[in-house]
């Protein structure tokens, strides 16, 4: 049986911050996919950045991103 998330899960499941390759640190990124993020919005990376970070961020997600 699947476990009922808390509002404060539901909460963060809706943000989906800006991520901006260049700019950004991937360890805040990190830190807001332990938090529970629904998923980011990236910004100027290549695809392989994309590639790259997008599986990190998701093997470390508890819930698909």
């Amino acid at each position: 049986m699947r476990r009922m998330l808390t509002i404060q899960e539901k909460a963060a499941a809706l943000v989906m911050p800006g991520y901006r390759f260049g700019t950004d640190d991937p360890a805040r990124a990190e830190r807001l996919v332990d938090m529970g993020v629904g998923g980011f919005c990236l910004y100027f990376g290549t695809p392989e950045e994309v590639a790259g970070l997008t599986r990190r961020l998701q093997q470390r997600a508890r819930r698909p991103l």
